[in-house]
Parts: C-alpha cells; structure tokens; sequence
C-alpha cells in the first residue's frame, strides 16, 4: 500500500469513527445516517478534486444557504429537537465537503468536524459502547494526523526544494522514498502514543473535580417500557404473555449471595382497590420526604438486625418509581427529591431519558408470629380503609377461605395456610384461556382452570384475606434476580417483575407473602451465559467506575491513597530495620568468624565490581560496547536489519575515535560522501546505502548481512593501516 492510499485510508476511518459515535448515540435520524454513509463511500472511488474544480464556489455556498430553511423545519417539525437538527446540519456539511475534497484546508475541516461529532455523542449517551468508539476515534486520529504532518512536511519540501532526488535511490524522492509504505509499524506507533495518552488521562480522570454527568447522559435507544409491571391489574384477558429479558435495573447487596434471602423482592407500587377483575388505588395523594445530609430517612426504628444495603442502577424507565426492598429505612440523596405515597411506595422524578444510581436501606427482619396477638382488631382507620374492601364476589370464593384457615387459630397461621393452599394446589402458566364475559375471572381460576400468573395468585390470596378479616393489599415490583458473579450484582430483567401479597399484621404492620408457585427457570448454554454475564459486568463497572464517578468517590479513593501510602511507608520502614539488623548480625557473625578481615576484602571487591559497572553504564567505552553489540548479532542472528544497525554504529564509533565525527545536520549518506579522500570512504559509502535500505525501505537482501560484516572489516582494515593500531 502506497503513502497516498494509507493516508486516504484513515482519513476516512477518523471522519467513519466520528460519525459512528454520534450514529450509535441515538442522535441521526436514519436516512440522515444513510445519506452520510453514501457519501463517505462516494468520496473514495470519486476524483474529488476533479468534482470541486469543476463546481464553482459559489454553487457551493447557495447549497448550504439552501439547507439553512430545511434546518428550521427539521428543528420545528421533523426531528422536532435542536441537537438532532444541528447533527443534520453539520452532517450536510461534511458530506458536501467529502465530494469535494481537494486540499489540506478541506480535510481540517473534515477532522474538526468528526472532533465534534464525538463531543456531542459523549453528551448524547452514557452507554459501555461509546468507550470503544472513543478508543478507535484516538487511535485513527493519531495515526491520521501523523501521516497528515508528514504529507504536509512533504510538500513544504518539494516546494522549497530541500529533497534530495538520490536520497531514495532509483530515482525516487521525499514520500517515495517508501517503496513499499511501513503501514504495521506506522500502526505500532500510533497504538502506543494512543495508549500512553489514555494511560496519561487516567489520574487526570481520577483527580479532575467531578461537576455533572453531562447535558443528557442517556442511554442508547429508546426508553423500555416495563413488561410485566404497572400501576393496574386486570384479571380476565387470555392470550399468551410474552416475557421479555431486557435489563430493567442491576442490584449490588452488602452482603454475600449465600446470606441474601431468596424471597427478597423489590417493591414498586402497592394496589388496594379491586372492582370488577381489576386493581388499582382508592388513594394518590403524596408526601414529600426531605434530605438530612445525603440520605432521606424514612423510619427512626427497626424491627430487628436484619439490615440490607442495597444499590440500585436502573436503566431508563418509563416510570417514577423507586424500587428496593421492604422495609425501607433510607434512601439515599442522589435522587433529588423523594415523594411517599399512602401505601409505602417511593417516587422520584421520571427518567425515561437516563439511567437512575441510588441507594437504600431495608429492614428485612423476618416476622415472629410469637409477638403477634390472637387477636389483631382494631385496625388503625385508613387500614380499614385500603385493606378491607371486598367487593360482589362468587360465595364460592369466601367459603373456600374459610375452609382452609379454619384449622388454624392465629390469624397469622391462616394467612400461611391460605399462601400453602395457593401455592402447592395450583399450576402456574402464562397461556391464559380468558374468563367468559360476564363471569368473575378470580372464581375462573380458583375452580375451573386452577392455572395463572402471579396476579391471579396474589388476587386470590389476597381477597381470601380480606373475607377472613385481615387486611392485605396486592404489590406490584420485582424479583430478586440472578446472581452475576463476574459483577457481584444480582440482575433484574423484564421477566423477573412479579406480583405479591401484603397482609397487615401488629405489631409489624404490612407483611409480604407470595402465594405464587416457582415459575421454571430459563436455561441457557454455558458459553451465552457466561457471555452474558460479561457484557453486564462490563457495563456494571462502567456505570459505577465512570459514569458515577462523583466528588464522594474522590474523597473515598483519596482516603484510601492516603492510608495505602501510610501504611506502604511503616511496612516499608519495618522491612528497612529488619534488613539492618539482619545486615549488623551477619556482619558481626562474619567478624567473629574471619575476624573481620573477610568482610573487609568483600566489601572492596563488591564495591570495586559495582565502579567497573557503573564506569561501563555511564562512561560505555568503545570496547564494552563493541562487545555488547557482537553478544547481540550472536544471541539474534537472524534479525538481518538489527544487525545492519550495529555493523553501522560501530563503524562509526570506529571513525569517531579517530576524530571523524559526523555533524548534527548531516543525513548518514551525506556524511558517507564527505569522507571521499580517505581509506575507508568507499566501505563507509556501501555500508550506510545497505544501512539506509534496512532502516527506511525495508528493501534489505539475504545477502547485505555478509556485505555490511565486509565493509566493517574494511573500515577496520583500514583505520588499522593508517595508525598501525589493531581495531
């Protein structure tokens, strides 16, 4: 591959790279998308020089004036956003100026704009994906503003006439000197300066003050609309549901997974009125809970020790709704603000354009029926109010309540036997056959089909409960979850929303109970889930380490430098008085063995072997490095351009202890023909041509190893016959 197609080549990777970040991002329309791509495409087959002489400038600019009324109206009307309608505009740009390209000034523009493409996009999205798009946007910008400088440095040459035509041999000149271009090591050296500047930027990253997550920090795509959960329940409807396993939020837990209860839920929103097969609240009226420091306290006390940290990172929902576990005790300030409904469920503001980061305490004491009274009556008024209702219902339905609980005596026992009853007698699908119009869905399924989801179970349960005189309520949220090890994170997906019991119970007040049978698990091979789970690590570590990296994990990771570096010093000063008592004792055993004299005469020797080291590192003498260099041919034999170097080097380390020196200014050819009178001008000149061949042209033979040994004992043989010195 010639210079000229390499540099066109990732001119166009750097302009793709751009327009793929702010593409991915979600901020192109399609067709604006496809249009671009035409033209980058169109820019590499055309004569774009060609194409802009033979357009006037002034065509140009009356195209551009042409667009200006089109980008109100895409503003207002089409993509009906301002960021969206400006991508637009600068992408028409780009593409006018990808037909016409024709000098330097072009492709600086062409480059600015990719540059802004990624600045928007970083703005655009907060997605794992971008970060390999950043990553491929620096690397083709190094590379490409590299071979940019060389191709400008090239002409301002050609211009001035400094490139001299023999420098390339057989008549080539400048950029043509790479007959064949070194792109794999043109490449090597734009991932290294890539990975040293990301490598740079880290503790910049790290140390830099953390303002804001950006103007949008949305996810890519669309917001997910939450299958499965929702602030009303209908009973009745057939039909097959269809689950989905899209990501809804990712859980960290304080404790280990083999502690964490597997019937810990994340609550939603609690539903107290249920009329004619459907659920929803007889109440919406909320409260707002205020901050103290960073943290909305909810509850002063606890009911016991089982205390649960929890963190939350929930994708982009179509919902206000802050979901952790009952019994919530507090939640942390970064949501904002926090409202309270009448039934315990939390609320913020919505987020259908950014993922949501919070945190929660939960008291997760399990109930002991022990400290319940036989007898719960009476009920404070708004229990009554919300959990006691019983619409027109099948007698049926209350009978078999009855039935049921009528062994037990405590009413906490009831509830229990009621949650057994529904769980071990009844089948759970998610093929529903529908009620008859006109018939009560709940009696469908408790004496027909004896099947259904998780609302008809907690609708069963719960209405069996009111006729027996304990207040409950249906719950609308999600399951626990699978565990990810690689993320140490418990992932909630589309699938997992569920829907449960809770019954009112002194002196604890509402109590979960899920009467719902296990639903069969969803296998997967190995390999996908383990894929799987990656992905989701990654973009946990993402999320948390990059994303929501704020000024309180600043001070933390300062915190933790600082007593690092506290206690690397007293380890390290531990480990120094060690080794100086260790050294005293040898001494002194060494002095009472050899009376010292031993130690002495060591002492010189290593202090003699560590001057002679230091004399060859810093002063390296010509011998030592005439020597360092054959142990390299010897151990590398086969590295033909390696050893051309060192025959070069030490050819001339050859002439410059005879006081032949070659300038700062000189090129190696031009130094090789300024010794034409002496001795060794003629194997000097073939060894730097064999030299220049192997360093620049990779053009080097089998044969020019055994012709550059040659020429360096020729240079030798006649340094030798000048002095009568041996070399």
């Amino acid at each position: 591959m010639s210079f000229d197609q390499f540099f066109k080549l990732w001119s166009t990777l750097l302009i793709a790279a751009g327009f793929a970040g702010v593409a991915w991002s979600g901020g192109v329309s399609t067709v604006a998308g496809v249009l671009f791509i035409s033209a980058l495409a169109a820019s590499w087959f055309l004569d774009t020089a060609r194409l802009r002489r033979a357009l006037s400038p002034w065509v140009l600019n009356t195209l551009v004036a042409a667009y200006l009324p089109f980008y109100v109206l895409d503003w207002r009307l089409l993509s009906r956003s301002l960021v969206t309608a400006t991508l637009h505009l600068v992408l028409f740009i780009g593409a006018l100026k990808l037909l016409t390209l024709a000098t330097d000034r072009d492709y600086i523009y062409l480059y600015l704009i990719s540059f802004v493409q990624v600045l928007v996009a970083s703005t655009l999205t907060i997605e794992l994906t971008f970060a390999p798009a950043l990553v491929f946007f620096l690397f083709s910008g190094v590379t490409t503003l590299v071979l940019f400088e060389m191709r400008r440095s090239h002409a301002r040459a050609q211009s001035s006439g400094r490139i001299d035509p023999l420098v390339g041999g057989r008549g080539r000149a400048g950029l043509d000197l790479f007959y064949r271009f070194p792109a794999w090591r043109m490449l090597a050296l734009s991932a290294t300066i890539t990975a040293t500047v990301l490598a740079l930027s880290v503790p910049l990253f790290l140390v830099l003050p953390r303002v804001a997550l950006g103007i949008y920090h949305r996810p890519r795509g669309s917001t997910r609309m939450v299958s499965g959960f929702s602030e009303r329940v209908e009973l009745g409807q057939g039909g097959a549901i269809r689950e989905s396993d899209a990501v809804v939020m990712k859980v960290r837990l304080g404790e280990p997974p083999a502690r964490v209860p597997m019937t810990i839920k994340w609550r939603g929103v609690a539903l107290d009125r249920y009329e004619g097969g459907a659920w929803t609240r007889s109440r919406h009226a909320r409260r707002r809970a205020y901050a103290e420091g960073r943290f909305f306290r909810l509850e002063s006390s606890t009911t016991g020790t089982g205390i649960l940290w929890q963190t939350f990172f929930v994708e982009a929902l179509a919902t206000d709704v802050v979901f952790a576990a009952r019994k919530v005790l507090a939640v942390t300030g970064d949501l904002g603000w926090l409202q309270i409904d009448d039934y315990g469920g939390m609320h913020t503001a919505p987020h259908p354009l950014r993922k949501l980061r919070y945190a929660a305490v939960s008291d997760i004491t399990p109930a002991d029926p022990r400290l319940m009274p036989q007898e719960q009556a009476p009920f404070p008024p708004e229990v009554v109010a919300s959990g006691l209702q019983v619409p027109a219902l099948d007698p049926r339905i209350g009978e078999l309540a009855g039935k049921i609980s009528g062994s037990e005596s405590h009413p906490f026992m009831k509830a229990r036997a009621l949650e057994r009853h529904l769980r071990n007698g009844y089948r759970y699908t998610l093929e529903l056959a529908g009620a008859p119009p006109g018939s009560d869905p709940l009696a469908v399924f408790l004496f027909e089909t004896r099947a259904g989801h998780c609302e008809y179970f907690a609708t069963a349960l719960a209405i069996m409960l009111r006729q027996i005189g304990i207040p409950a309520r249906l719950v609308n949220g999600f399951r626990l979850g699978e565990y990810n090890r690689l993320g140490d994170a418990w992932v909630v997906r589309q699938y997992d929303a569920h829907s449960w019991v809770e019954a009112y119970f002194k002196p604890y007040g509402w109590i979960e109970f899920d009467p719902t049978p296990a639903a069969p698990r969803r296998l997967q091979p190995a390999l996908l889930r383990w894929f799987s789970a990656l992905l989701e690590a990654t973009d946990m570590w993402w999320w948390e380490g990059v994303v929501t990296y704020d000024i309180w994990k600043q001070y933390d990771l300062l915190n933790a430098s600082a007593s690092g570096m506290q206690s690397a010093r007293s380890h390290l000063r531990g480990r120094i008085s060690e080794g100086l008592l260790s050294i005293g004792a040898f001494l002194n055993s060494a002095a009472d063995w050899a009376e010292a004299r031993v130690v002495r005469w060591a002492a010189a020797a290593l202090a003699l072997a560590a001057a002679a080291a230091l004399y060859v590192g810093l002063a390296r003498p010509l011998w030592a490095r005439r020597l360092r260099r054959r142990v390299g041919r010897a151990l590398a034999p086969r590295d033909r351009p390696a050893a051309i170097r060192s025959f070069y080097a030490e050819g001339i380390e050859l002439l410059e202890a005879h006081g032949i020196v070659r300038a700062r200014n000189q090129t190696p050819l031009e130094f090789a023909r300024c010794l034409r009178n002496h001795p060794a001008s003629g194997a000097l000149l073939v060894l730097t041509e064999i030299y220049n061949r192997a360093r620049f042209g990779a053009s080097f033979t089998d044969e020019d190893g055994a012709r550059a040994e040659a020429c360096l004992g020729a240079i030798r043989a006649a340094l030798r016959g000048i002095t009568g010195t041996g070399y």
